[in-house]
């Protein structure tokens, strides 16, 4: 009896995906919001050389949605307004269970409350000056005063600002920066 042999099956079996990484834009963290550059990934290793991306997003760095149309290797977020943390998922042929990449996250950081005057339209006679004052000025963040709204050089720096002898009406501006971050301007009248 001759045995018969039949056609050859192949399984072949994909390695494990791995090297699955992305690397943060130069700039992480804006005031209020801001426009964050690309989020570069690499190529990954193992499955079938072929690779699938989705990238997903959040707000709270638990639960992550796919975000429409990013299926490339590297992804360009929109403007944010709020902390977000981003995050690539990598299927290839056979391995469809997705591998998670490191979390890169987008920070919005605060502003510090616009400053407020003692008094914002003090009266002086002509000839002389007065001091500007910071109602309740907080520690640890820095008042600077202006000559115009341009902000072109700073006066000063400090929770007062004596403005010296003046002869007509002037405008100071003052912002609160904690060290990041600047308010808007607070417009004082003499």
């Amino acid at each position: 009896n001759t045995p018969l042999v039949s056609n050859v099956v192949t399984i072949i079996i994909q390695l494990a995906i791995t090297n699955n990484n992305i690397v943060a834009p130069v700039v992480t963290s804006f005031c209020v919001s801001g426009n964050p550059a690309s989020i570069t990934g690499n190529v990954p290793s193992g499955g079938s050389g072929a690779y699938s991306y989705q990238w997903q997003s959040s707000t709270d760095n638990s639960n992550f949605i796919n975000v429409a149309a990013a299926t490339a290797k590297d992804y360009d977020p929109p403007v944010i307004s709020a902390d977000t943390y981003y995050r690539r998922l990598v299927t290839s042929g056979t391995c469809t269970v997705p591998v998670l990449s490191n979390v890169v996250s987008i920070k919005i950081l605060s502003t510090t409350a616009t400053p407020v005057f003692v008094d914002a339209a003090p009266s002086v006679c002509p000839g002389s000056g007065t001091t500007l004052k910071i109602n309740s000025p907080i520690t640890g963040i820095t008042y600077n005063w202006y000559a115009s709204p341009t902000k072109t050089s700073v006066l000063f720096s400090g929770t007062s600002y004596p403005t010296g002898n003046l002869t007509t009406a002037k405008t100071y501006y003052v912002e609160a920066s904690n060290g990041t971050c600047s308010s808007t301007l607070a417009t004082a009248t003499v």
